[in-house]
């Protein structure tokens, strides 16, 4: 009797050493833990797919549809480009390209006839091109040959640039030439010294 005292007498004194414990009775009248997990299981339908749930089935389901949409309407081919609706005014410019060839004066005297794939996709931009302005007389092999054409006081500095690279390249042509020479050099001197030594062996 004495050592159950002691030992109630030695507990509640560790109990009330820790700050901020309170004991809890697990006597019959405190809550049951069966009621406990009772309240905490839900029985709603939509736990898992409403948005309120952590990470919704539904809110998934939103950003799947969205990100198809996008894809959809956006041709990753072509730099990302949008549909988007067309004015009355560029309804018309498609129009008058369908039917060109009744316009232009230098097919006049073919057959109409209608452009086909003009207006038929949903994706379309409208924009202004360059021309080189030059016939195939003028043209030049390349565009650097037309530049300097276009430019006549960067033909020299044109002209000395590739002069040195010229130098250069002859340079390292005849470096890698020679260090292929010493290398096979080495290489044939090597097998000249092991057919000595098995010459002496014999």
């Amino acid at each position: 009797m004495h050592g159950a005292q002691q030992g109630q007498y030695s507990q509640s004194r560790f109990v009330s050493s820790l700050s901020g414990y309170c004991p809890m009775s697990l006597s019959s009248s405190s809550i049951n833990v069966a009621d406990m997990m009772a309240k905490a299981i839900t029985t709603s339908g939509d736990f898992y797919s409403g948005r309120n749930s952590v990470q919704g089935i539904q809110d998934r389901k939103d950003a799947i549809r969205e990100k198809r949409r996008d894809q959809k309407n956006t041709l990753s081919q072509w730099y990302g480009m949008k549909k988007k609706p067309l004015s009355a005014d560029e309804k018309q410019e498609i129009e008058l390209l369908k039917y060109r060839n009744f316009v232009d004066p230098e097919h006049q005297h073919q057959a109409p006839k209608k452009i086909a794939d003009v207006g038929e996709s949903e994706f379309m931009e409208f924009g202004y091109f360059t021309d080189a302005g030059r016939n195939k007389r003028r043209r030049c092999k390349s565009f650097a040959d037309e530049w300097i054409e276009e430019n006549p006081q960067f033909a020299e500095v044109v002209a000395t640039r590739i002069k040195s690279s010229i130098k250069a390249n002859q340079k390292s042509k005849a470096a890698r030439a020679k260090k292929a020479a010493i290398e096979a050099a080495k290489a044939k001197e090597k097998r000249m010294s092991k057919r000595r030594s098995k010459r002496d062996v014999l």
